[in-house]
């Protein structure tokens, strides 16, 4: 949540995983922080980050597993406003490997690409976050809610 707040309010995450300019607009446009929903993280956001990591896989779909809408749904979220950042990094330790994930969606700001237009959006008001590390590699997850 620390990286996640971070970028969206206009900081930016340095290498080592501080903050430069939390708040402040300084770096892009400030967000107001997401709210970090503790069900939609234990019960959607992570048990994605681990079935990609059982299934040794890195995506937003693993064939004959539901996807996002469902697995929110599935679990009582219903709201129609949703969106996902999945990332995966080799090699590291786990907090290394988390830093470069959410690094690498924040460099996506001068593309406008989805992974930073998701963080930066205004609609999300809560984000499940989900990590799972087997065997050097680490899954991350983000689950935007519009609730």
């Amino acid at each position: 949540m620390r990286l996640l707040n971070c970028t969206r309010t206009g900081g930016w995450v340095q290498a080592d995983g501080i903050c430069v300019g939390r708040g402040t607009g300084q770096h892009s446009a400030y967000v107001k922080p997401l709210r970090r929903s503790k069900e939609i993280s234990r019960r959607v956001a992570f048990r994605w980050a681990r079935e990609m990591a059982k299934a040794d896989v890195c995506g937003h779909v693993i064939a004959g597993k539901p996807e996002l809408r469902q697995r929110l749904a599935s679990k009582g979220f219903r709201h129609n406003y949703y969106g996902e950042n999945v990332g995966c990094m080799w090699g590291g330790t786990p907090r290394e490997m988390v830093i470069r994930t959410h690094r690498a969606f924040q460099d996506e700001k001068g593309g406008g690409g989805w992974h930073w237009r998701n963080i930066k959006n205004a609609g999300f008001k809560s984000v499940g976050v989900g990590v799972a590390s087997i065997g050097g590699s680490t899954r991350v997850v983000y689950d935007f809610y519009g609730r």
